[in-house]
Order: structure tokens, then C-alpha cells, then sequence
């Protein structure tokens, strides 16, 4: 088969690839970097064996890839042309590889780790010397919780791998690894879950009004309560919606995975309920009450059981 052909017939296989025209647009096996070649000619990329021919590797599509042809050079120098005689570890032969390239996701990354980091920073201000009336205390610690937030979800959107290739076409995966969605119109059962939703949503607004309404730090008691409860039915709302144990919010369309298994969490809702119970737990710890520590001991113990728990769960 010559390289236009093979070329096609490989980009067919990779979840990385999509055709814009005469043309294929994905990502370099070596470098993960943008690539284009034309589908006519082959122009633009070069076939490469992930294991290599000197190393017994053959052309069947599973062992093949795309990638851009200064890549593919520099590989076969420094990688293909050695083998375990040589005496240099596996560590040393990836070191040698083209350092990968950075995208936004990593830069998103780092953005995400200030966020997080910024909530910390946030407890260990002089609030109280700085003479801030309570509802702007308040205010500043709902502000804090809520970057924090924020930074976590931007660091699990940072993906821990490369993207997996494919060549199932049965079992398909995106660019970026994950199960395709399918959508479908909204039935009365997801429009009746985004009204529950956001009708905690609104709880949550009204226990943070009656908290920082609340002169003294005694009478924060009523509102925290109120946005602790409800924040948590939100995140549990989330968690089951994601493990498809109940029906997803949705008022138009609903996304959910083209095979089994779960999807994904109703992400505002998610950071929302979270938001609410960490500030609620944090102001009722100011303010003194002892409940406080002992529900985010509760909440650390069950995001950290949340994992195990979901994974043993049988799918639907």
C-alpha cells in the first residue's frame, strides 16, 4: 500500500483525526501538535511505526501512526536506531524524545492551582482587623470558596494522559479520550430535575442572605444551616445525576453517553452546591459552632470514599 492510502487508512482508525475536505486535521503521535495532510497525496505527514521495524514492529494499523516528519526524523535517530543492547534504561529513551508541546489545557492547569491555593491564603487574612462589616466578611469568604471552585475545575479538566487511539469503530473515543455523547430531546422528567435543581439553587441564595443579613455571629445559625442543607442535596443531586441514578436537568436537550457507564455531572449545579456547603461549614466555624468541624470532617471522608464508592457501583 503506498503512504497516501496507509495514510487515510490510519487517520480512519484515530479518534485524533477529522476530515475538513480533501484534507485530515489531528495531532501528531510524537508531539501531540496540530497537523494537516492532504488525503490525495499523502502531503504534510509521514507514517510512523510505534514499534519499530529494526525492533520486529510490522504494518498492521494498530501499530501505526501519523506524525509530522521532523518528528518521525528525530525519533528514529534517537530512539529507533537503539535497542536494550546499547545499555541505556528505558528513562534515558523517553528523556531523548522530543519534549512535548504545551496547550491550553496546561495552562488552565496552573491557572486552577492559584485558585485553590487562593482559599488557604484567604483564611489566614486579618479580617476582623481590618474593621470589614460582617456582610462583607461574609461576602469576601463567599468569594474565596468560590475561586476555589473554579481552580478545581479547571484542574480536573486538565487531562492526566494522552489521548487514547482507538480502532474500534464500535468503541469509539473523542480527541480528547472520552465516550462520545448523544443528544436527545429533554423529556418532562429532566425538565422537572432543573426545576428541583435551581430551586435549591435559590435556597442556597436565601440561607447566604440570611447569614450575611445576621449582625452577630450567633444569629448566623438559621442561614448556614439552610445553605448547608441545601448545598449538600446538591451535590448529591449531581453525583447520582452523573451516575445516571437519576434523571439529568435539562430544559432543552440532554447529553448523555452513546454506550453505558456513567456520564458527566451537571457541572454548575455541582459547583454550586459545593460552593454553598464549604462557605456555610466556614462562616458557622467562625462564628463558633462546634457542628461545623465535625460536617467538613464529614465532607472530607465522603469526597474521599466518593471514588472507590462510584467505581463499585454497577452501571446502568
Amino acid at each position: 500500500m503506498s503512504t497516501a492510502p496507509l495514510l487515510n487508512a490510519i487517520a480512519v482508525t484515530d479518534t485524533t483525526f477529522r476530515r475538513e475536505g480533501r484534507s485530515w486535521v489531528g495531532k501528531c503521535l510524537i508531539c501531540n501538535g496540530p497537523l494537516r495532510f492532504d488525503a490525495g497525496t499523502g502531503e504534510g505527514a509521514t507514517v510512523e511505526h510505534i514499534r519499530p521495524r529494526t525492533l520486529g514492529g510490522g504494518n498492521e494499523l494498530p501499530n501505526l501512526g501519523v506524525a509530522h516528519r521532523r518528528c518521525n526524523g528525530e525519533k528514529g535517530i534517537r530512539w529507533d536506531g537503539r535497542s536494550p543492547d546499547d545499555g541505556l534504561p528505558p528513562a534515558r529513551l523517553r528523556d531523548e524524545l522530543p519534549a512535548p508541546r504545551q496547550y491550553g489545557s496546561t495552562l488552565s492547569g496552573c491557572v486552577g492551582l492559584v485558585c485553590v491555593l487562593a482559599l488557604p491564603a484567604l483564611l489566614f487574612l486579618p479580617l476582623d482587623a481590618l474593621a470589614m462589616p460582617p456582610w462583607l466578611a461574609r461576602l469576601v469568604s463567599l468569594i474565596g470558596v468560590g475561586v476555589a471552585a473554579l481552580g478545581v475545575w479547571l484542574v480536573a479538566r486538565v487531562p492526566a494522559a494522552p489521548a487514547l487511539r482507538r480502532a474500534d469503530p464500535l468503541r469509539p473515543l473523542t480527541g480528547d479520550g472520552r465516550v462520545p455523547l448523544r443528544e436527545a430531546p429533554a423529556e418532562r422528567v429532566n425538565r422537572m430535575s432543573f426545576a428541583a435543581a435551581s430551586l435549591l439553587t435559590a435556597l442556597c441564595v436565601v440561607g447566604y442572605l440570611l447569614a450575611s443579613a445576621a449582625a452577630r455571629n450567633r444569629d448566623v445559625l438559621g442561614g448556614t444551616l439552610l445553605c448547608a442543607a441545601a448545598g449538600s442535596a446538591l451535590v448529591v443531586y449531581s453525583v447520582l445525576a452523573a451516575l445516571r441514578r437519576l434523571p439529568p436537568p435539562a430544559l432543552r436537550w440532554v447529553r448523555t453517553p452513546i454506550r453505558g457507564g456513567g456520564g458527566y455531572p451537571p457541572v454548575a449545579f455541582l459547583l454550586l452546591g459545593g460552593v454553598a456547603l464549604v462557605w456555610a461549614l466556614l462562616v458557622a466555624f467562625e462564628a463558633g459552632y462546634a457542628w461545623a468541624a465535625a460536617g467538613a470532617a464529614l465532607v472530607i471522608l465522603l469526597g474521599a470514599l466518593a471514588g472507590p464508592i462510584g467505581q463499585r457501583l454497577p452501571p446502568r
